[in-house]
Formats: structure tokens, C-alpha cells, sequence
């Protein structure tokens, strides 16, 4: 199972509704707020984990994703990784590794094979949103993504 979405909300002014079509109409292009919390993302990190990763928690804060874990290698290790949160193309929000609190090869190796195992970490094209995100947030305890729908009308469901 992939990172659970906490919310979406979909804004606009002047907004209608045609139940026959189940087609929502907006007189402007409505915005569109998607969070994730901090809780999401340690559950879907723990779910997609190795079997010699445990104790993930995970701080949202300052711009930055931290990750913190305890990684057996020969001996039990406790890391930190601080990741940045990256756009690629409106559609989606990849992770990339920003600084790692050990600088062994094989750990290193371990958590970048992680982040391309989990990336990306979210896919508009997958939640059947039509929108484009424009910016992205991390503060708070949570990943705040901002942007707004492609068009002016969305039928639910397609």
C-alpha cells in the first residue's frame, strides 16, 4: 500500500453542481490543498522497510522530512537522514536525501536504495486529481502541497 493522503481540499468561488454529470463547475480554476502527515509518513516508510530497518519516526519540520531509524548492518546503527521534498512536473513529490547523520558506505547505500524504492512519495496522476501542484510545504508535522485544479469543471469518479 502506498503513503496515505491525510486530506485534500479543493477551494473555489462560485462553485455549481451538476448531479446528472456528477460534474462540480467553478467559475475560476479552484485551488487545491493536499497534507500529509508526519504519521502517514512513518507508517508508510515502517510498511515499506527492510527487515534491518526498525524504530522509524519521522519529524516534519523547516522545510526538511527527518527520518530516524535504527539500521542493523553488523551491529545495530541509529540514523538520521534529513530529506528535501522535490516537484517533478506538477504531478508528483519525490524525496531526496539532503544529509545523513553516518557517512558508512554501506548505510549510506541502504537509505538511497530506500528513497528509490519509495519515491515517488506522492502521485496526483494516481489519486485521479486533475491538478497541477505549484509549490510544497513542510512545516508543521506535515507536507503541505499547493496547487490548483487543470481545469474549471471535474467529474467525480472518472
Amino acid at each position: 500500500m502506498g503513503l496515505v493522503v491525510d486530506e485534500v481540499v479543493i477551494e473555489s468561488q462560485g462553485a455549481s453542481y451538476e448531479s446528472s454529470k456528477n460534474e462540480l463547475k467553478s467559475e475560476g480554476r479552484p485551488t487545491v490543498t493536499v497534507l500529509v502527515s508526519e504519521a502517514s509518513v512513518s507508517s508508510f516508510l515502517d510498511k515499506n522497510s527492510p527487515d534491518n530497518l526498525r524504530g522509524v519516526s519521522v519529524t516534519i519540520a523547516d522545510g526538511f522530512v527527518s527520518v530516524k531509524a535504527t539500521i542493523k548492518i553488523l551491529v545495530e546503527v541509529k540514523v538520521v537522514a534529513a530529506c528535501t521534498l522535490r516537484l517533478v512536473d506538477g504531478k508528483q513529490l519525490w524525496a531526496d536525501l539532503d544529509n545523513l547523520n553516518i557517512k558508512a558506505p554501506l548505510a549510506i547505500n541502504l537509505v538511497e536504495q530506500q528513497l528509490a524504492k519509495i519515491n515517488p512519495l506522492v502521485d496526483l496522476n494516481e489519486l485521479s486529481v486533475p491538478a497541477t501542484i505549484t509549490s510544497v510545504r513542510a512545516e508543521g508535522g506535515a507536507i503541505e502541497l499547493l496547487g490548483a485544479l487543470d481545469d474549471s469543471s471535474w467529474t467525480f469518479g472518472s
